[in-house]
């Protein structure tokens, strides 16, 4: 009896445990994953190194919101979210002479939800950058 009591928690444990990561295999990426918040972003290439911030909000499953940078003014920020877990965030700078600049960032989510950081490339004022980003813990 206690062996059969024994097999039937397991087996519920087992089950329960199936259902739990099934119901996670059915949502898509930007369900899984909610990106709001703010980002340190690290860019770095072998000339230099520049901290980036983004101040993101998913509404939707897309992330949206600021870039801002040492000298700059805050930029608006426009975000997807693939379910490979691809990230994909672009924008345009305008300044006072009316130049444009596009700045983008391609890369990945890697981690666990809740404490995932963004690795991947960037173009930014018109200089390419690898990236790595981490969320600020509140």
């Amino acid at each position: 009896m206690r062996k059969f009591f024994q097999l039937t928690l397991l087996a519920f444990l087992l089950v329960s445990a199936g259902l739990s990561a099934d119901e996670e295999k059915g949502k898509s990426a930007e369900e899984i994953y909610d990106l709001s918040g703010r980002w340190v972003i690290i860019l770095s290439n072998d000339l230099s190194r520049k901290q980036v911030t983004f101040d993101l909000e998913q509404k939707d499953g897309r992330p949206r919101g600021e870039m801002s940078a040492s000298g700059l003014p805050a930029q608006k920020l426009d975000g997807r979210i693939s379910d490979d877990k691809t990230v994909f965030f672009w924008g345009t700078y305008r300044d006072r002479s009316g130049a444009s600049y596009d700045y983008e960032f391609k890369g990945r989510i890697e981690g666990e939800p809740g404490q995932e950081k963004l690795v991947g490339r960037s173009d930014f004022f018109r200089k390419r950058y690898e990236f790595e980003g981490t969320r600020v813990k509140d």
